[in-house]
């Protein structure tokens, strides 16, 4: 389904377009409240197999608002459900939303933490149509940029951020965000304007792909073993990203 679901922007706005047979798109101006969109607003999208969820995080705003597609209604249009109130929710820099069978994942910032903003993930629970749990980076992780989110077969939070311009991987619950595993490529900088991509593979091997600072190549590390708290960087392709 993910392949079927993508915005962009139109006098603006940020329209979803969805596939409406091979070769037509249809596309939706949703209800921001507002009148433009901007560069620095953040724009995500998921979908749970039957569903699709597109989250609305406007630039030193004080909420993301969510939007719910269900493809098995009587009556299938885009919803606005409940919001998250958070100040200045910056999103990831790249897929930082995410669902599973019970509760959609959000990536955001949350600049009433301590002393600087701080990056976390809050959790949609769709059944109840509330924001139910939160939490954030902290201690060791604390200044973590995320780039991608990705929800595991077992029940994992994974993570791909930059930390202090290196890779940083964690894998964790609602509760702990780096729970089960932590991973800090010390000889691996990450470039800060080209999101790394994060992907549970075959076996449930967790794969992600980044670039370096210069951008001249494209990395792709992967966990050594399923379950093992070890990745190793395994491919680089030369090559610069436009």
């Amino acid at each position: 389904l993910e392949e079927d679901l993508f915005t962009q922007s139109v006098s603006d706005q940020q329209d979803p377009a969805m596939r409406d047979g091979p070769d037509d798109w249809a596309f939706t101006n949703l209800d921001l409240g507002r009148t433009r969109v901007g560069p620095r607003d953040g724009f995500d999208l998921a979908t749970d197999g039957r569903r699709f969820f597109a989250t609305f995080a406007e630039n030193q705003g004080e909420r993301v608002q969510l939007f719910i597609y269900d493809t098995e209604a009587d009556s299938p249009r885009w919803r606005s459900r409940a919001s998250l109130e958070v100040p200045d929710p910056r999103a990831a820099l790249s897929q930082g939303l995410r669902a599973d069978d019970d509760y959609l994942y959000l990536t955001h910032q949350n600049s009433a933490i301590g002393d600087s903003p701080q990056f976390g993930i809050a959790r949609y629970d769709r059944r109840g149509n509330v924001w139910d749990e939160r939490t954030y980076f902290e201690g060791r992780n604390a200044g973590a940029r995320p780039h991608s989110l990705e929800v595991t077969s077992g029940g994992g939070l994974c993570m791909a951020s930059g930390l202090d311009e290196k890779l940083l991987i964690t894998c964790g619950t609602i509760d702990d965000l780096d729970a089960r595993e932590r991973t800090v490529f010390r000889d691996e900088p990450i470039a800060s304007r080209y999101p790394a991509s994060t992907i549970e593979g075959p076996g449930g091997n967790l794969y992600v792909a980044f670039h370096p600072p210069d951008n001249d190549e494209l990395r792709l590390a992967r966990r050594t073993s399923p379950g093992e708290p070890e990745f190793v960087v395994v491919g680089r392709m030369k090559g610069h990203v436009q």
